[in-house]
C-alpha cells in the first residue's frame, strides 16, 4: 500500500511537470503561444459553448453523486480514486470543448494549444490513476 502512495505521487509529479514543460516552456517561451483566459461565463463567449460546459457540469456533478451512493452502498475504499478518475475526465471533456471553441473561434492564435495539452495530460493522468488502482488495489 505505501509502494502504490509512493508511485502514485511522483506520477503525478512527473506528468505535471511534462505538463508545464510543454506548456509554458515550449507553447509560450519558444512558440509565443499566449494562455487564453477562458471561464464558463466569460462575456466574449457564444451561448452554445456555455452551454455544453453547463450541461458538462450538471453531469459531473450527477456521476459523482451516482457513483458515491453505489459505492458507499457497496463498502468499497475505491471512492477516492473513482472521484479523482470522473473528475480528471471532466477536467479532460472539458478542454476538449474549449480547444474546439479556440479552434473554431480564434484559430490564427493558437491559443488551443494549451488546451490540446491539457487534454493529453488529464487522459494520461486517468490512465496513470486507472493503472495504480488495477496494480495496487
Amino acid at each position: 500500500m505505501q509502494a502504490a502512495i509512493i508511485v502514485l505521487i511522483l506520477g503525478t509529479i512527473f506528468i505535471l511537470a511534462a505538463f508545464l514543460i510543454v506548456s509554458e516552456y515550449l507553447f509560450k517561451r519558444k512558440w509565443g503561444i499566449p494562455r487564453g483566459k477562458v471561464t464558463m461565463f466569460s462575456e466574449e463567449r457564444k451561448l452554445i459553448y456555455t452551454g455544453v460546459e453547463i450541461g458538462l457540469l450538471v453531469l459531473f456533478i450527477l456521476t459523482v453523486f451516482i457513483m458515491l451512493v453505489i459505492v458507499y452502498q457497496a463498502n468499497s475504499v475505491l471512492l477516492p480514486l473513482f472521484n479523482s478518475f470522473v473528475m480528471t475526465l471532466f477536467f479532460a471533456l472539458l478542454s476538449v470543448v474549449r480547444a474546439v471553441e479556440g479552434w473554431k473561434e480564434n484559430r490564427s492564435e493558437r491559443m488551443y494549444y494549451h488546451e490540446i495539452a491539457t487534454v493529453v495530460m488529464c487522459l494520461v493522468m486517468s490512465a496513470f490513476l486507472g493503472l495504480i488502482s488495477i496494480i495496487y488495489f
